[in-house]
């Protein structure tokens, strides 16, 4: 867990802000060929980059498939359902109304849920069970991509000077 933190965000930063220059010409490699080879060496999550914001959910579960493929390859039991409860909580971001205030805030609502339950599901003893960790690991393959990066960071301007309380009770879903 610890080798695939810090290559995968730095990873994660570096195709969300664009490629590099080089590559075919026989000069250094471009970000998304270091990514790819990154990814064949297993050091890297395979992550869906295409262009649909939201990317693939075949299941219609409301995560998208590359995402949940590493969750249920990481997670059990009750970690699983509440990695799969956060990583869900992101993707009515993508349908948001540009600045409706309303609306983000009751999308974070519900993240802040999925949030206590990570918390009350992972102690936190090591990295690998850091709720801390594993909720950021989760959004930057969730925004892994410019247009999806953007969407995030447009939702977070809209949240702006909104305060968030947690919610009480137990908040998982499962």
């Amino acid at each position: 867990m610890k080798r695939f933190a810090a290559p995968f965000l730095a990873a994660v930063v570096l195709s969300a802000c664009g490629g590099g220059s080089g590559g075919a010409t026989g000069s250094a490699p471009t970000d998304k060929e270091r990514i790819a080879a990154l990814e064949a060496e297993g050091k890297l999550p395979k992550l869906d980059r295409s262009s649909d914001l939201k990317g693939p959910d075949l299941n219609s579960d409301g995560v998208r498939d590359d995402i949940e493929a590493i969750l249920k390859a990481k997670y059990q039991g009750k970690q699983l359902a509440a990695t799969v409860q956060f990583a869900r909580s992101y993707r009515p971001v993508f349908d948001l109304p540009e600045g409706d205030r309303v609306a983000a805030q009751t999308v974070s609502n519900q993240g802040t849920r999925a949030m206590k339950c990570l918390h009350r599901k992972f102690d936190g003893e090591t990295l690998e069970t850091n709720p801390s960790v594993v909720s950021r690991q989760i959004v930057a393959m969730t925004f892994n991509t410019k247009e999806r990066l953007k969407t995030y960071m447009r939702y977070n301007a809209t949240l702006s000077g909104s305060v968030l309380s947690l919610p009480d009770g137990d908040t998982c879903e499962e």
